[in-house]
């Protein structure tokens, strides 16, 4: 565990390490006050004194923030409006680490280890409360006239008071007239190729095609395939990637096989099967919209309350 971190530059003083995601290349420490995360790109160990593309990333998902008039709203996970470049992080006295920085506030989880930590059974109630704070929170980005891309249980974080849900993870935003090329398509989306919207996969399959991928794609109607998996794990308590890694989970899913999926008597399952089938539709246009999805379910939290 890495227990302190300075910041020559800034002299900002971290402790704990919060969530080291190597993979990706980013790690989390909590702030001295507990309130909030400096979230860190780690630059490349061969080039330490160069940004990567994971910089590019934060760098896009602070200033979207700015931009977009996306802070200071109970929906979206709040920034402190500043990146810093090319910081030189001590860790200890003899150990530094090379990476861009942004600060953000804290959460108390998120929804992904809340419904994976301890696998604690969700009642239906509950688990439609917290669906439609989801959706809320995409409702918000799509209604700014943006897709989100980058949709996932993990990037949505719960605060215990008041009880609310915020999304983050916004460096993959894009507006409803942003023009892609392929090259910025592709770095958004190659890393979750194999689970991605079927549109999706087509245009990156077609990357070497005659003709070349088409890219007339509704990226709100991907987002809402990607709230398909995140509502799949709220409801079956499977994570996404262990069912759907079988491509022929994906039809046995759709076809609600010997009935697995909607089991006699679970009436959560029963009223969100049809959801979620709905989301990972693989015809776009078929999709339900995000305003459609809350209002099936904003229904029946009120028929629940009557």
């Amino acid at each position: 565990m890495e227990k302190l971190l300075i910041s020559q530059n800034s002299n900002f003083k971290i402790q704990n390490l919060y969530f080291d995601d190597s993979q990706s290349g980013f790690k989390y420490f909590h702030t001295e006050n507990n309130t909030q995360i400096m979230k860190i790109s780690m630059h490349d160990k061969d080039q330490p004194y160069k940004c990567n593309s994971r910089c590019k990333v934060l760098k896009k998902e602070n200033s979207y923030q700015i931009s977009y008039q996306l802070l200071s709203d109970e929906k979206i996970l709040q920034h402190t409006n500043v990146f810093q470049e090319k910081q030189e992080l001590f860790l200890d006295s003899s150990t530094k680490i090379y990476g861009c920085t942004v600060t953000m506030e804290k959460a108390n989880c998120c929804v992904f280890k809340q419904i994976f930590k301890k696998k604690n059974y969700q009642p239906f109630k509950l688990t439609l409360e917290t669906s439609i704070k989801i959706c809320e929170c995409i409702k918000f980005i799509h209604d700014k006239g943006m897709a989100h891309n980058n949709i996932k249980s993990e990037n949505f974080l719960h605060f215990y008071e008041g009880d609310q849900i915020k999304i983050g993870g916004l460096g993959y935003l894009s507006k409803d007239d942003e023009k892609f090329t392929f090259q910025q398509f592709y770095r958004i989306f190659k890393k979750r190729k194999d689970f991605a919207s079927y549109e999706i996969q087509k245009a990156l399959n077609e990357r070497y095609s005659l003709l070349g991928p088409d890219l007339n794609i509704d990226f709100k109607k991907s987002d809402i395939f990607d709230l398909g998996y995140v509502l799949f794990e709220l409801v079956y308590q499977v994570k996404f990637q262990h069912f759907f890694g079988y491509p022929l989970n994906y039809q046995k899913f759709l076809k609600n096989f010997k009935k697995n999926f909607t089991v006699q008597g679970n009436q959560k399952q029963e009223f969100f099967y049809p959801i979620i089938k709905n989301c990972l539709n693989q015809n776009m246009d078929d999709r339900n919209d995000i305003d459609n999805i809350l209002t099936i379910l904003n229904n029946k939290l009120q028929d629940m309350s009557d």
